[in-house]
């Protein structure tokens, strides 16, 4: 994808039993082909195998409503185990809650104004220190976490107003920079003050050029997310009967790494540093709990590698 310059062709499958519990199998082979890819990202030009054990539990939900819910609460819980004979051997735990108020009377055939809390926590952690993490010796001792297992933030499903998988830790090309040549100065990696600089001392900065995106995202080993919002119905008949809200909100999240992950590159700083966003938009239930949403976000924290999206077209998960 384009976060992170690298092309993945997935193969597998799974098998799920009537229980929560799921063993999947998937083989994947990243084709890093792309001319802008990073050294990290480079690194990690392998076929992958993952064999794991996921067991999910919803251990409450009085939810009146799983797509469009106006009261109750919501709490589940997810661990997966990644284990030979797959190449990804980790541990992966996580935590999701909600919790949802009606303030008002019903509108539109709808329930009125309501107010929600949202928010996940997620850890991953490989459990073996010979693990392939980014396909180099060096990495493999220390038992780094894949690019492709780690924790992305960004996007209309985690962290709205900044691009998918824009958020966090990134890895710009290494390049050689030339008084003859000053485009490619747009390209160098970004020095300590998170921008490259010409010979003149004026910074560019290094994110994207020309909407051609110049480094990796890196994700991470934790994340935390907070969604809170208050909707209501849209207040014409037509629109309201497809149970159309329009809703304002405040994002907030992070994501951090349990390694260092400055190798084979340079990595822009903002590891642990908490991105938030405001805005409003519309929402339409599309069944389960799943939301097709129209936002459009105003970024209040973010750092200066951060990829931004004022108006965006998704689909997000209740």
């Amino acid at each position: 994808g384009e976060y992170a310059l690298r092309d993945e062709i997935p193969m597998g499958n799974s098998a799920k039993l009537n229980s929560p519990d799921a063993t999947t199998s998937t083989w994947s082979l990243f084709d890093y082909t792309a001319p802008l890819a990073s050294a990290v990202t480079t690194n990690t030009a392998m076929a992958s195998v993952k064999t794991s054990l996921k067991y999910l539990c919803t251990l409450w939900d009085s939810r009146d409503n799983a797509s469009n819910p106006s009261k109750g609460s919501y709490l589940q819980g997810t661990v997966e185990v990644a284990a030979p004979p797959g190449t990804a051997q980790f541990l992966r735990t996580e935590l999701t809650g909600q919790h949802h108020v009606a303030l008002g009377p019903p509108l539109m055939g709808q329930h009125g104004l309501t107010a929600s809390l949202c928010g996940s926590l997620g850890m991953i952690r490989p459990i073996l220190s010979s693990a392939r993490a980014v396909g180099s010796a060096s990495t493999e001792r220390h038992g780094v976490t894949h690019l492709c297992d780690r924790y992305q933030l960004g996007g209309s499903n985690s962290l709205r107003g900044f691009e998918q998988c824009g958020t966090g830790p990134r890895a710009y090309r290494p390049m050689q920079c030339s008084d003859e040549d000053e485009s490619l100065y747009l390209a160098c990696p970004p020095q300590s003050a998170g921008a490259p600089i010409k010979p003149n001392g004026s910074v560019v900065p290094a994110s994207e050029v020309n909407g051609v995106h110049l480094s990796d995202s890196l994700g991470g080993d934790l994340r935390a997310n907070l969604f809170a919002t208050l909707s209501v119905p849209v207040p014409v008949p037509v629109l309201a009967t497809s149970q159309m809200r329009a809703f304002a909100f405040f994002n907030a999240g992070a994501i951090g790494s349990l390694n260092n992950m400055q190798r084979g590159g340079v990595v822009a700083s903002g590891l642990n540093s908490v991105r938030a966003s405001v805005g409003g938009g519309f929402s339409v239930a599309a069944g389960g709990q799943i939301r097709l949403e129209t936002t459009y976000s105003i970024p209040l924290l973010k750092a200066p590698q951060d990829q931004t999206k004022g108006f965006q077209i998704g689909i997000a998960l209740t």
